[in-house]
């Protein structure tokens, strides 16, 4: 009994006096520090955790970054502070446990005005909640909110009462009166199952990344060339014949051939450009003897009809591709002709690839017709300034989710901070899944070229259900991927793409087997059958 008793006290002990910090997981925090917008090298931060008051601190480098580790839970508060010059400034951000690190930059003596709002896609009537996100010691906040009314305070909430696009301006103050402004374009729109271009969203890496360290992440830039052909069409706003340079490669834009079901073939809203742009250079690095193609669909402010989205399918399967690219989508219904129509090209024996959505980090969010089972659906992920380490990437908080019972998206690729051509003459920096969709089109697509002769054997073999290969290139990508974290987030992880033409070969070539396998089976059976029938023909029964 009283070996019991002590036992039962020690229990006690021990869950009472078990800090805080034993019910959450250590927690990496780097940032960098700034003083009048330049980098502060040698100097020491202090991050605190204001839940558990638990701190650590780091010296910056030559390049003004720390790092820092704590234990932190999803949700707990984390808060940096540093002095230079006798100016002390603090910021703050909370803990996402999604994400490996915790980024947490501050600024001294200097003001940056930056904000994020949600829901990303807002409704007439739907209150938009703004969060500000600026660095420095800042006791104003002036927000114009582009229909005419304004707001101060930090964290303001505001409703549009029309459809509209809203250019929302920040103005932050600190106690000298110096003063930084940043504004975004908020587009409100009624609720509508139309298919649209999601919208794009700010970067968060200013000087962005160029397509080349895109493909580097992506293992595209290591494979060889291949000089079997292939073919790519893309759905979107359509392309801007305009010339545009990556690193060393001149890309021209005009060697995209233009289809439209929608007026002419230019691209007044800009979003095909940046789309083909990222086709294109894959395609002209890697593949020699490729067609690239662009159906327009959408118009000037990224929007089309159910009607003009299906008919655009519908050419794209005329046009017998191989890989079909959407950075588009819609609202998934019980009535989906768009997914449906997805779903009939893929058994046509195309893949099809289509951007997941930027209406996370909330659960089914997924649009059509990336939703759909035979549809490669890809999320958006962020390379934290580490191109050829994948172990810190992120996902991006706007990236659409699956959930426990919808295993979407099937992976993801860089989508955050892309520097993209812009229409017919601007260089934009950009993140949304619209960017992700088309690395992994056209890493598929050279896989495919790599392949060609087997892969077209194979499909004509299967010539009944063009699935059985289209479903072997969606299993090769996910298995080639780097995994990182919950399927219905990541997918199978960030896709990789120097082992798929491999993984997908050895695919094409099971399939080859079984099918002569079936076939001799087959063959035996009828063997076996004629001879019997042409036995007792020979040989009746008495």
């Amino acid at each position: 009994m009283h070996r019991v008793i002590s036992i039962l006290i020690t229990l006690t002990l021990i869950f009472t006096l078990t800090p805080v910090t034993a019910l959450r997981q250590p927690c990496g925090v780097v940032g960098y520090v700034y003083y009048q917008n330049l980098p502060l090298a040698g100097i020491e931060v202090t991050v605190t955790n204001l839940n558990t008051s638990e701190q650590d601190t780091g010296v910056t480098d030559a390049d003004g970054l720390y790092v820092c580790s704590l234990y932190a839970q999803t949700g707990d508060i984390l808060q940096i502070s540093a002095e230079y010059n006798n100016i002390t400034g603090t910021n703050t951000t909370v803990v996402d446990l999604s994400k490996t690190t915790q980024w947490l930059n501050l600024s001294l003596g200097g003001l940056v005005a930056r904000f994020s709002y949600y829901p990303p896609n807002p409704q007439p009537g739907q209150p938009v909640h703004f969060i500000d996100r600026s660095d420095g010691n800042i006791i104003t906040w002036l927000w114009n909110f582009g229909d005419g009314t304004t707001g101060t305070g930090k964290n303001p909430t505001h409703t549009y009462e029309s459809e509209g696009d809203f250019k929302v301006v920040l103005e932050v103050r600190d106690p000298s009166g110096n003063f930084d402004r940043t504004s975004q374009i908020i587009h409100v729109r009624a609720f509508t199952r139309n298919p649209a271009i999601p919208p794009i969203k700010p970067p968060v890496y200013l000087p962005g990344y160029s397509i080349k360290e895109m493909c580097d992440l992506l293992r595209i830039s290591n494979l060889s060339k291949s000089s079997n052909k292939v073919r790519v069409v893309f759905i979107d706003s359509g392309v801007s014949p305009r010339i545009y340079q990556v690193n060393d490669t001149m890309l021209d834009l005009s060697k995209i051939k233009r289809y439209t079901v929608t007026g002419d073939t230019e691209d007044e809203y800009g979003h095909g450009t940046s789309v083909g742009a990222i086709l294109l250079y894959i395609l002209t690095t890697k593949v020699d003897n490729y067609e690239l193609i662009c159906i327009k669909a959408f118009d000037k402010y990224g929007q089309s009809t159910e009607k003009a989205f299906i008919d655009a399918m519908e050419l794209a399967e005329k046009l017998h591709p191989d890989v079909v690219s959407i950075s588009a989508g819609s609202i998934p219904s019980e009535r989906d002709l768009i997914s449906r129509k997805a779903e009939e090209l893929t058994h046509a024996g195309i893949v099809v690839v289509a951007s997941a959505g930027n209406s996370g980090p909330d659960l089914d969010t997924i649009l059509s017709p990336a939703i759909n089972p035979y549809v490669l659906a890809i999320g958006a992920e962020n390379p934290e300034r580490t191109i050829l380490n994948l172990k810190d990437d992120t996902i991006c908080a706007w990236s659409s989710r699956g959930s426990p019972a919808l295993k979407k998206p099937n992976c993801v690729a860089p989508g955050e901070s892309i520097r993209l051509p812009w229409g017919k003459t601007e260089e934009r920096v950009m993140s949304g899944t619209s960017f992700s969709a088309p690395f992994v089109a056209g890493g598929i697509a050279v896989a495919i070229s790599k392949n060609r002769g087997l892969y077209d054997l194979v499909k004509t073999l299967y010539f009944w259900d063009g699935t059985i290969v289209t479903n072997a290139v969606k299993s090769a990508v996910e298995e080639t991927c780097y995994p990182k974290g919950v399927y219905y987030v990541w997918g199978a992880g960030i896709a990789q793409f120097d082992k798929l033409p491999g993984v997908l070969h050895a695919k094409l070539m099971t399939l080859l087997i079984l099918f002569i396998i079936l076939l001799v089976v087959v063959i035996g059976i009828i063997s076996v059958t004629v001879y019997l029938i042409l036995k007792r023909r020979r040989f009746p029964k008495w």
